[in-house]
């Protein structure tokens, strides 16, 4: 019987090994990728901590009233400003993702229910990436190739370049930029197809449009001219994990500011620059008019539908169709499918 503790993966919760093994079922349930994994471990380990404090070291024996006890305390600790909103949804969500693998519906939470939602995540501030702020940091980093003191660092550093002009150009996270397979990467239809071994989130597959091709291309012949240092094929060196190299681009990134006084919002401002002008183009295409975001008009929520209305001769509840329609595009480039998530890049 005690091979059925906790589902089969251990026979006390708070093990490291049970919560891993829980957590990985949930990812292969979802299809989902580590980064899943990881979250669901987490919000595991507050869970196995939670029901220790009635002596339940078995996951099987938890019931609802176990798991509304743990939402009341995570609206308690929000309340004093121990933990944030942001975060206990995220655990939330993640629980419901083991679970649902379990079959445990009962268990499941309600996020709105429970008052745990995240709230606004956006402030219709532009953290876009300038043009300017773009070519200092690349700049930069060309700079620092052509000083520095081994060919693996300074092919490092020009690599750090061409994932950087890949960010905007494809509104690729940092990790993508990294990982992604330029040698293996074909044009189509102006897109790009990313999946699991590019380092997309979750490993959920998506084709982004790329705005740049030539980008594309000049990453493949440097990582191809340099196969030896970037054997995977990627813009990370084969002696670096994914972690280390990400690590060490937020170092060039904080070495870079201090250098140069330069105000630049980080890599992701890479990805808000694409998606300002994903937006934009999509209206230019598709309606003849060229409509900025919001962040960039300083027209939000109801001012900038009524001013897309003026300008597209459509009443104001099709302006909000045709807004919605765009803003769903836009998500899924980034690899979201949501549309409220492009709040925060363009503006409500």
């Amino acid at each position: 019987m005690s091979d059925n503790r906790n589902y089969g993966c251990g026979r006390t919760l708070a093990h490291p090994e049970t919560i891993r093994g829980l957590a990985r079922r949930a990812a292969d349930h979802a299809g989902r990728g580590t980064a899943l994994a990881r979250k669901a471990e987490t919000a595991l380990g507050r869970l196995a901590r939670h029901l220790a404090q009635y002596g339940i070291r078995d996951l099987r024996r938890a019931d609802r009233a176990h798991i509304e006890a743990l939402c009341e305390s995570w609206r308690g600790k929000c309340a004093e400003g121990q933990l944030s909103r942001s975060s206990v949804s995220g655990y939330a969500s993640a629980l419901n993702g083991v679970f649902e693998a379990l079959g445990r519906d009962d268990l499941r939470i309600s996020i709105a229910a429970e008052g745990l939602q995240r709230g606004q995540v956006h402030t219709n501030e532009d953290r876009s990436a300038t043009a300017a702020a773009r070519d200092a940091l690349i700049s930069w980093l060309a700079y620092r190739a052509g000083i520095a003191h081994s060919r693996e660092e300074c092919l490092m550093l020009e690599a750090a370049g061409h994932a950087v002009r890949l960010q905007e150009a494809a509104g690729l996270r940092l990790r993508e930029s990294g990982a992604l397979k330029v040698l293996e990467k074909e044009l189509r239809g102006g897109c790009i197809a990313l999946g699991r071994a590019d380092g997309a989130k979750n490993g959920r597959p998506r084709e982004a449009r790329l705005y740049d091709p030539a980008a594309l291309e000049v990453a493949r012949s440097f990582v191809r001219e340099n196969r030896d240092v970037f054997a995977r094929g990627s813009l990370i060196p084969a002696g670096m994990t994914t972690r280390q190299w990400m690590d060490r681009m937020h170092h060039l990134l904080r070495q870079f500011r201090e250098d140069t006084g330069t105000a630049h919002p980080g890599y992701h401002g890479h990805r808000h620059a694409y998606a300002q002008r994903l937006y934009a183009g999509l209206y230019e295409a598709g309606r003849g008019v060229r409509v900025e975001p919001p962040v960039k008009e300083g027209r939000f929520g109801r001012e900038h539908l009524a001013s897309v209305a003026a300008r597209l001769g459509v009443s104001p509840a099709r302006a909000r169709e045709i807004d919605r329609e765009i803003r769903l595009e836009v998500s899924r480039n980034l690899g979201h499918g949501r549309v409220n998530i492009t709040r925060s890049y363009l503006g409500e």
